[in-house]
């Protein structure tokens, strides 16, 4: 079981990290947020404790992290968890090895545990990595439609990446809704 969850454990890490590298916007997941999200879930770790093995990516910057599962007890009294984003849109599942002593509280169990970030002023994105949409820029004497796809994820008034669909060019939009980003020159 041991080797099946580090065998699983760099098979995630390299998978999750790969995957991030060829999106958008990657912000990274803190050992302090998975800490957070430990101990809301019944384990009580620092972010020194917390163990990620690798740097490990978002594509947004405050994601809903969920504990997924346990592995028991490894040598050296460590425990595997598997972590995972709420939206799986947002990261790969990921392994963290923490020190523990006695029965781990969360083995076989799932446990969704909002991430710390995410509060009353979260605003769930209305425009998603690899969507279509279409970019309106007025001036004054011009007015141009263009269709671009997200290169991540974005909120009514934030700004976010974008490309025309053959990947060409390059812009940056603000969201109105989730088919209409408002840019300038």
């Amino acid at each position: 079981m041991l080797r099946n969850g580090i065998l699983g454990f760099l098979v995630m890490t390299c998978l999750g990290g790969w995957a991030q590298a060829h999106g958008g916007a990657r912000f990274p997941i803190r050992a302090a947020q998975v800490a957070q999200v430990l101990s809301r879930a019944g384990m009580e770790v620092t972010e020194r404790q917390v163990h990620l093995g690798a740097p490990i990516w978002s594509a947004t910057q405050t994601p809903a992290l969920e504990v997924l599962d346990a592995q028991g007890l490894a040598a050296g009294g460590r425990v595997w968890i598997e972590i995972g984003c709420e939206n799986r849109h947002e990261c790969q599942p990921f392994y963290v090895s923490v020190p523990w002593k006695g029965p781990v509280p969360l083995a076989g169990k799932r446990a969704h545990v909002e991430s710390p970030v995410h509060s009353a002023s979260y605003v769930p994105p209305v425009i998603r990595l690899g969507d279509h949409a279409t970019l309106v820029v007025d001036s004054p004497g011009l007015h141009m439609e263009i269709a671009v796809v997200a290169l991540q994820n974005g909120a009514v008034g934030q700004v976010i990446r974008l490309a025309t669909p053959d990947r060409k060019q390059f812009y940056q939009g603000q969201v109105v809704n989730q088919v209409t980003l408002k840019g300038s020159f």
